[in-house]
């Protein structure tokens, strides 16, 4: 069951002269705001690490969810690898989502997508990669998606090709 409880919003307007900058943040100006597109590449990102798509380049330990760092396997040095630790690094200093970090996320994951990354088929997925994302899906398809999968493995691959095309990913 979804944990609304945890999730946040605090905002602070201390001068009538930020709400401009304030509502730039939330809509943006191409519609998608930099927040949500920041979330949706976050998802990206942690479901490619989990999978072990993506791997640090150095030993990184992140204790809520080991599997997001293979648990402390290392990757080859490459762009996407690279990007990825940075990204792992700053989740684990659990940052606001300030304009620039959105940015920096967004910089992270443009470099992955450059160098070929993104969609992964669920076909194309090995038995253990589909073995460490179907719990996380499983658990997270209703926050993410707005529906539940259960353990059905063809909501899940669904639910996996879906989080790809979550808007800002592509």
């Amino acid at each position: 069951m979804p944990n609304w409880c945890s999730n946040r919003l605090d905002i602070t307007l201390h001068n009538a002269a930020d709400m401009p900058a304030l509502k730039h943040w939330i809509y943006a100006d191409d519609g998608i705001p930099a927040w949500q597109t920041a979330i949706a590449q976050s998802l990206h990102l942690l479901l490619a690490g989990c999978a072990g798509i993506l791997k640090p380049v150095r030993p990184l330990s992140f204790p809520p969810l080991p599997e997001l760092t293979s648990y402390g396997e290392t990757g080859p040095v490459s762009p996407e690898n690279t990007a990825f630790t940075h990204w792992v690094e700053m989740l684990i200093t659990a940052p606001d989502l300030t304009p620039s970090c959105c940015q920096q996320i967004h910089q992270w994951y443009q470099m992955w997508l450059s160098e070929g990354g993104v969609y992964h088929s669920w076909d194309s997925l090995t038995a253990t990669q589909k073995a460490r994302l179907s719990p996380l899906l499983s658990a997270g398809s209703f926050d993410w998606l707005n529906r539940f999968t259960g353990e059905d493995e063809s909501r899940v691959a669904t639910a996996w090709e879906d989080i790809q095309y979550l808007r800002g990913t592509g």
